[in-house]
C-alpha cells in the first residue's frame, strides 16, 4: 500500500504542479506586474486566482469601511481593467437567455436583439479583479448592487460582428447612512472603439454597527401608494443564473450564508429581476 501511495504522490505531483503554475502563479505574475489592460484570448487571471484573492482580501478588510491605496499618493484618479479582443460566445448568450427568462431559443430568432443587460454578464470577471484588487478601498465580502444604469450608443448586436473590448473602473466612493457605496462604470466598445454599451453599478459595503442604529426618517418623501409586484422564485433560479453569469455569489446561493450578511433569506441575483420586470 505504501508503494502505491508513492505511485500516486508520483503521478498527482507534476499535476498540481502544473495547476499551481497555470493557475495561480501566472495570474499571481499579471498582478505584481501591474498589468491594467488584457488580451482577452491569451492571458487573463484565472477564476481559482481571483477567488483565494477574495478570500484574502476579505480576511485583511472589514466591511463598511475605506481603506486608502497608493493610487492616492500616485495621484491617480481610477482603479481601471480593460479587456481586448473579446469575442461574443453564441454558448453563453443561450443560457444567459435560458436562465433570466428569455428562453433559451431566444437568440435564434433573427428579429430579436441582444437583450440590453446581456453586456453587464460580460464584466464578471473584471468586477471581480476590482472589488479583490489591493487598491480597491472596501472590503469585497457582502458587496451588494444596489443601483444599475445601462444605456445604449449602438445597437448591441454590433458585438456579433468582430472582436471588442470591456472596460470597468472604480469612479466614486461615498459614504452613505448604512455603510460605503461604490460607482463602477462598464464600457463596451467595439471593434473600430466606438462605444457600443456604458453602464454604472453602485455596490454597497453595509456597515453592520450603522445599520444596527439607522433608523428610517419620519415622514418620508416616498409616495403613499408605491406600485409594488409579487415574483414568485424557483429554488433552482440562484444555480442557473449563476452558472449563465458566472457570479456564483454564495449569498444568492446558501441561506447560512446570506444571514451572515445580515439578510433573511438568498437575494435574487438582480438581472434577473431586471429580466421579469
Amino acid at each position: 500500500s505504501s508503494d502505491f501511495c508513492l505511485f500516486l504522490i508520483a503521478v498527482c505531483f507534476p499535476f498540481i504542479i502544473f495547476l499551481c503554475y497555470a493557475y495561480g502563479y501566472c495570474s499571481h505574475k499579471l498582478y505584481k506586474a501591474g498589468t491594467v489592460v488584457f488580451d482577452y484570448q491569451k492571458d487573463v487571471p484565472t477564476f481559482l486566482f481571483l477567488v483565494c484573492r477574495f478570500v484574502l482580501q476579505a480576511l485583511r478588510k472589514t466591511r463598511g469601511q475605506l481603506y486608502d491605496n497608493d493610487l492616492l499618493a500616485r495621484n491617480i484618479n481610477q482603479l481601471t481593467f480593460t479587456f481586448y479582443n473579446c469575442r461574443l460566445e453564441p454558448n453563453n448568450l443561450r443560457w444567459y437567455c435560458s436562465a433570466f427568462g428569455y428562453g433559451w431559443d431566444y437568440p435564434d430568432s433573427s428579429f430579436r436583439d441582444i437583450p440590453l443587460c446581456y453586456p453587464e454578464v460580460l464584466f464578471f470577471r473584471l468586477l471581480a479583479m476590482i472589488v479583490c484588487s489591493e487598491e480597491f478601498r472596501l472590503s469585497p465580502l457582502g458587496l451588494t448592487n444596489v443601483r444599475k444604469i445601462m444605456r445604449t450608443l449602438q445597437p448591441i448586436d454590433e458585438l456579433k460582428k468582430g472582436p471588442f473590448s470591456l472596460q470597468a473602473s472604480v469612479r466614486e466612493y461615498r459614504t452613505v447612512e448604512v455603510g460605503i457605496e461604490v460607482d463602477i462604470a462598464l464600457d463596451v466598445t467595439d471593434r473600430a472603439s466606438k462605444p457600443v454599451w456604458a453602464g454604472l453599478v453602485t455596490l454597497l459595503s453595509r456597515d453592520t454597527k450603522k445599520l444596527n442604529k439607522w433608523q428610517p426618517a419620519c415622514g418620508s418623501h416616498e409616495p403613499k401608494e408605491v406600485k409594488t409586484i409579487e415574483l414568485n422564485v424557483p429554488w433552482y433560479t440562484g444555480l442557473k443564473c449563476a452558472y449563465a453569469s458566472w457570479n456564483y455569489n454564495p449569498h444568492h446561493l446558501f441561506s447560512s450564508i446570506t444571514k451572515l450578511l445580515g439578510y433573511k433569506h438568498p437575494t435574487v441575483h438582480s438581472l434577473w429581476m431586471i429580466s421579469r420586470c
